[in-house]
């Protein structure tokens, strides 16, 4: 059993606190999760970091005293974001360090949402382990595993029902980084003769109201700007709601294998990919395809399966940390 310490500076869908929570219940390990500033999800997080006070973010001087002696005592310290791990406020004891980037601030290339920021050649230096919770990010030089983010699919209930008319449902955080007009094309290209299917766009709700949408899907269409998924379509997915989404054969061979028989039907990033892939999803059993698709979402991205592969890693790592300190 090792002492872990998970941190992350900003948690916006609540992967970190998932991340703790599938390790928490399903190993050994003793996990201690930290985000630094509250933002998005409040899920059922504990304190942070930093507070507003006054309209400015102030350190809770409390709250870094005990996570700097916590970091003291404990076996690994694991970064959660695309963050650098080297935050200012706190002491990085000599412990494996590990990071697992997940989002824009990691991705490179011509993505519209990429923005990075150090060299991943950094990374590398300072971390011990290194992993991506999306399969795009998991590039060559970054010397990285592929870790799919945790979903709590033991608590989450298949409901997908089929409709006389497909209802296809996207949430977008932000049109342009979700590529929401380029479906909107599709459809209206689909829809020109006649209706074939209906289209339903969820802005400005809440998480609740974006997952009641979801719930009533047929299909979800979640994104056309990068080139793997995160956790909308997970989210789809545990109900078995069959997603469409930017999946490239590039991600697929990053993932290590997990993903080589994923069902999600690959949009592309384009009007036309995107009209292909919903005229394709509707000429399959989608019935089948619904259960095959909630299958997958258990076997790769429930607490338990994601707990094992991390069981796996901070054993090899308190192993690797214990022999070196033997001699």
């Amino acid at each position: 059993m090792a002492k872990i310490v998970i941190l992350s500076m900003y948690d916006y869908c609540g992967s970190g606190y998932r991340l703790a929570q599938s390790i928490g219940l399903n190993t050994h390990h003793f996990v201690q999760y930290y985000r630094f500033v509250p933002d998005g999800l409040l899920f059922n997080r504990p304190p942070t970091v930093f507070s507003m006070v006054n309209g400015s973010w102030t350190i809770g001087q409390d709250n870094l005293k005990s996570l700097n002696k916590t970091l003291e005592s404990c076996d690994i310290i694991h970064f959660k974001g695309d963050d650098f791990p080297e935050f200012p406020v706190i002491t990085l004891p000599k412990k494996p360090i590990v990071i697992s980037v997940s989002g824009s601030f990691f991705r490179r290339g011509d993505s519209v949402i990429a923005r990075p920021g150090r060299e991943i050649s950094e990374y590398v230096e300072v971390t011990d382990y290194r992993t991506s919770m999306m399969a795009d990010l998991n590039y060559p030089e970054f010397d990285a595993v592929f870790t799919p983010h945790p979903y709590d699919t033991d608590n989450t209930k298949y409901c997908w029902k089929n409709k006389k008319i497909p209802l296809i449902v996207h949430t977008p955080t932000s049109r342009p980084k979700k590529g929401t007009e380029l479906l909107i094309s599709a459809v209206n290209e689909i829809n020109k003769d006649k209706k074939v299917v209906d289209l339903k766009i969820i802005e400005n709700e809440s998480h609740e109201a974006a997952l009641e949408a979801i719930k009533s899907a047929t299909i979800f269409f979640d994104q056309a700007t990068q080139e793997s998924y995160g956790n909308s379509t997970i989210e789809a997915m545990a109900f078995g709601v069959p997603v469409i989404t930017h999946l490239s054969e590039l991600a697929i061979k990053q993932s290590n294998g997990i993903l080589d028989n994923c069902p999600i039907i690959n949009g592309g990033n384009k009007t036309e990919t995107i009209k292909e892939a919903i005229l394709e999803i509707l000429g399959l059993d989608l019935q089948g395809l619904s259960l095959e698709t909630r299958e997958f979402c258990e076997k790769v991205h429930s607490y338990k399966s994601v707990a094992k592969k991390w069981d796996d890693i901070y054993n090899s790592l308190v192993y690797i940390k214990d022999t070196s300190e033997s001699f």
